[in-house]
């Protein structure tokens, strides 16, 4: 084979091959290694704005009617609540 005028032979053919392969290769992962950046960044500032829209609320006072409370999505129980179990008349003791 002839490439810029020099007669490569077949180890030089196999080193120019694995030289692009390796090229890709690194490209490929240079482009994860960015979409992971821009993907953190996003989720970094998504956090920021939520964490300050709860300081924001925690200094009013307020708590907006949709906004989740714990791990789960759970309110905590208010103190001296009945549960429906407690009072349905066809519960069993």
């Amino acid at each position: 084979m002839n490439l810029f005028g020099q007669t490569l032979d077949a180890q030089q053919l196999f080193q120019l091959v694995s030289l692009l392969m390796v090229l890709a290769i690194f490209v490929a992962a240079l482009r994860g290694t960015h979409d992971y950046a821009r993907w953190f960044k996003t989720w970094e500032a998504g956090r920021k704005a939520r964490r300050d829209a709860e300081i924001a609320a925690e200094r009013t006072g307020e708590r907006p009617e949709n906004e989740r409370g714990g791990p789960w999505g759970l309110r905590p129980i208010p103190a001296g609540a009945v549960f429906p179990s407690a009072t349905c008349p066809t519960s069993r003791p």
